[in-house]
């Protein structure tokens, strides 16, 4: 029986052919395959187009949907003008020409190659095509860079968007000239900079007076490309304004080639070291002076000097907004005694805008949590000790009440079944594979469920000397008492301690009252310890 062929016509044109000067256009490759489908009598089912697209990986629109297409068998037929127009990675080209499609009874024809997958010689020279048209890419993939590189040192600007404060000249894509809408903003930020405003302040202003930010600027006036509204509506923030505020394009310099891909076949970009970045100096109007900038410079050295010193944050990754969720920041203190505060995240990097400040002192945060802590453990060595007198005196009640010798051997040999399992339970505990949080579940577990398996750990190797050889689960709950007892009472917090005891703390909004004419913060903290015990703290103290 005949096959009836439904054609994908599968065409694509990427930047760099075009930049090469390839004969080989959307509306070339359309006419070709046309052509060639109407005299073989195959019938079209649809023409997939992927214009602008690399062939060096296969994440393209339309490649995608005739891939569906083929999955839904509406498709058995392939057609391409030549293979490098399917794909220029030899390895992916190879694994659908010669894996997926035959396993999906799909057929590919490259007309200008010769290639058709019906015919067992055509397989024979598909690993040199493939092969040649990737190294065709990373021929074109080096001389692009070779030419963009060239540019950059010849003072070319090559970035796709203009920086805030400028425009592509009209007559040359690759100049930069001043923007006579955003310029004046531009030089706003830097003169309140120079009067000692910080960037979240500066941000507080431009906010206020609605000045749409540089990524809603480009979004609504510059670009087919529309970004996220909500992206938008963000407004600016003490982020963008340090980009701003360090950019020396503004200085009338092109600091370019700080990102590479990391490989010709693959978008993502990673750092270049400072010392191989492309800096040509005085390529277009400066605005802002070299004694500005510098003086900027200086101050924001200064200022994060100052608040950086000795000072380690201890609830980095630990602290979050009660309200949005963001991490809290540190920021600068006025009070000697409290170099340092938190912030919500949100805040300090967008104002009241986007959330209230949750404001608290550092040092009052690490006196709760230090309080919290002493007397979660308190509680919870209570709860241990209770817990092993409990296993104690069960384990002597269960072996008194053995009395025949049948009994006892079963009871025996269930130990000794056990004791690997309880020692291989404590190796892990001991190594760090086990949580004690976790080994207490399982003791608990024991205890309440497993009654038959509890009476073989509370078992002693030998029951009448109960005193001197206690079971290994009683073993593994001394070692518990005995980790808990060594911290117990702390004097001070470290890194491993929050590590260890704090999962997360929360920080709720402060409200702030008269009292006996002192003005006194009311602050809620609620601490998640570790061992998935949550507690509330109310905190109250003069604030001045």
């Amino acid at each position: 029986m005949e096959i009836q062929y439904r054609a994908a016509l599968y065409m694509r044109l990427s930047k760099e052919d075009q930049v090469a000067g390839e004969s080989g256009s959307i509306l070339t490759q359309r006419r070709i395959l046309n052509e060639y489908a109407k005299e073989n009598g195959f019938v079209i089912y649809r023409e997939y187009v992927d214009d602008g697209c690399s062939g060096t990986n296969f994440e393209r629109i339309g490649f995608k949907q005739m891939l569906a297409d083929i999955s839904l068998k509406k498709v058995n037929l392939v057609i391409v003008k030549d293979l490098s127009r399917f794909g220029r990675d030899y390895i992916g080209a190879g694994e659908y020409l010669e894996k997926i499609f035959p396993l999906q009874s799909v057929r590919v024809i490259a007309i200008n190659d010769g290639f058709d997958s019906l015919k067992k010689l055509s397989y024979q020279m598909l690993a040199i095509k493939n092969v040649f048209n990737e190294m065709y890419a990373r021929d074109i993939s080096d001389k692009i860079t070779t030419a963009l590189k060239a540019k950059m040192q010849s003072g070319a600007y090559i970035g796709n968007f203009a920086p805030y404060g400028y425009q592509k000249d009209s007559h040359n894509k690759n100049k930069l000239v001043v923007n006579e809408e955003t310029a004046p903003i531009v030089k706003q930020i830097f003169h309140w900079a120079t009067q000692g405003l910080n960037p979240k302040r500066i941000a507080e202003k431009l906010n206020s007076k609605q000045i749409l930010a540089p990524l809603a600027y480009r979004n609504f006036y510059h670009t087919k490309r529309k970004i996220n509204d909500e992206i938008c509506k963000q407004g600016w923030n003490a982020a963008t304004i340090g980009k701003i505020l360090k950019n020396p394009v503004y200085l009338g310099h092109l600091v370019q080639g700080k990102t590479r891909k990391v490989s010709f076949k693959l978008k993502q970009l990673v750092p270049v070291d400072c010392a191989e970045w492309i800096i040509v100096k005085n390529t277009h109007a400066a605005l802002v002076s070299a004694e500005d900038f510098e003086l900027i410079m200086q101050m924001r050295r200064n200022r994060t000097c100052h608040r950086q010193g000795s000072f380690s944050n201890l609830f980095s990754g630990v602290a979050f907004c009660k309200a949005c969720g963001r991490r809290m920041s540190s920021v600068g203190s006025r009070k000697k005694d409290s170099p340092i505060n938190l912030a919500c995240g949100a805040y300090k990097a967008g104002g009241i805008k986007v959330c209230s400040n949750h404001f608290i002192e550092y040092r009052v945060l690490y006196d709760i949590v230090l309080q919290s802590l002493n007397k979660e453990l308190i509680l919870y060595e209570i709860e241990w000790s209770s817990l092993v007198s409990r296993i104690k005196e069960k384990c002597r009640k269960k072996i008194e009440g053995v009395s025949e010798d049948r009994q006892v051997q079963r009871l025996q040999k269930r130990s000794r079944e056990l004791d690997a399992l309880i020692s291989k339970l404590y190796e892990d505990y001991s190594r760090g594979f086990l949580t004690e949080v976790r080994l207490r579940k399982m003791v608990m577990q024991y205890e309440m469920k497993y009654r038959d398996i509890q009476d073989v750990l509370q078992l002693r190797n030998h029951a009448e000397n109960i005193p001197k050889d206690a079971d290994a689960s009683t073993r593994v709950d001394e070692k518990i008492l005995e980790y808990i007892k060594r911290w117990k009472q702390l004097s001070a917090l470290s890194p491993r301690m929050i590590a260890n005891f704090i999962h997360s703390i929360e920080i709720g909004q402060g409200s702030y009252e008269i009292i006996n004419g002192k003005r006194r913060k009311e602050q809620k903290i609620y601490l998640q310890f570790q061992f998935e015990k949550r507690t509330e703290a109310n905190t109250s103290f003069d604030a001045f």
